[in-house]
């Protein structure tokens, strides 16, 4: 179980990673003053991780993603940032069934 939770875990950062051109350009769309640049890396970091997650997973639920990006943020980031992350993610959930 470890090995296969180790390789999903690998496989999400390496096609976040490739896929980080789009991913953060939905964030920048979907984010209210501030742009990829300037947010704090451990929250940009679970952004693009959840937003990946929103995109191409279609085996994890959209709330399930935000709502462990938002407990990820409580735990390794700040208060504001969690209501931040929870903002823009609901965001890019809206856009892409809008889609």
């Amino acid at each position: 179980r470890l090995i296969e939770e180790n390789t999903f875990a690998f496989s999400v950062a390496q096609l976040t990673y490739e896929n980080c051109e789009e991913i953060d350009r939905l964030i920048n769309e979907n984010s209210v003053g501030w742009r990829v640049e300037r947010l704090p890396k451990v929250s940009l970091a679970i952004l693009r991780l959840a937003a990946y997650e929103i995109l191409y997973i279609d085996d994890i639920p959209t709330s399930v993603s935000i709502n462990e990006a938002v407990e990820l943020a409580k735990k390794y980031s700040t208060k504001d940032d969690a209501s931040y992350i929870n903002g823009v993610l609901g965001s890019i959930a809206k856009s892409i069934e809008s889609r």
